[in-house]
């Protein structure tokens, strides 16, 4: 009887811990945010079912420019309102939007002239930030963007007149 108990309660916790791991890693098999290379078959199969931005916002390079330049911003903001340090962050970003605008996947890589940062803590805020932005952009595919991001990405007369302490990293 103890046997069928200890089965059973066995059975169930593994039950639970892979419904638990199928919600947070999406049909495409990479989590919402994550390192280039770490799930490189999901990476390889997003870059080669996406559009470009630009060819999304009819080959029209200023305005696609526009709308990476307000994620950018947005992504900027977000950091300084929850005390994320990212001044001196650099990387390789890959952003994956579904057709509504919603971001699908973030894949990055920190570049060798970064400041030091937690791939963790970058990881988790790139989580956050894709599950509430929305690029105002509608289109019939999913559509991509691969390119560089330096912080900080507004003029100093912008931003507010400290950078924020963090203790996340």
């Amino acid at each position: 009887m103890k046997g069928i108990t200890a089965i059973l309660i066995a059975l169930v916790s593994a039950t639970t811990l892979l419904a638990q791991s199928s919600e947070s890693v999406p049909a495409s098999g990479a989590p919402k945010a994550f390192l280039i290379g770490q799930y490189q078959t999901a990476y390889d199969d997003l870059s080669a079912s996406s559009a470009s931005l630009v060819s999304v916002c009819d080959e029209d390079v200023r305005t696609a420019y526009g709308h990476f330049r307000n994620l950018a911003v947005e992504l900027q903001k977000m950091a300084f309102a929850e005390g994320l340090d990212l001044y001196g962050v650099k990387c390789w970003i890959h952003f994956f939007w579904n057709p509504d605008g919603r971001i699908r996947h973030i894949a990055f890589y920190l570049k060798p002239a970064s400041k030091n940062i937690s791939q963790e803590v970058l990881t988790e805020f790139f989580t956050r930030f894709a599950k509430i932005y929305r690029i105002p952009v509608q289109s019939t595919s999913t559509f991509q963007l691969y390119t560089s991001l330096s912080f900080p990405v507004l003029k100093p007369e912008k931003q507010a007149t400290h950078r924020p302490t963090s203790t996340q990293y």
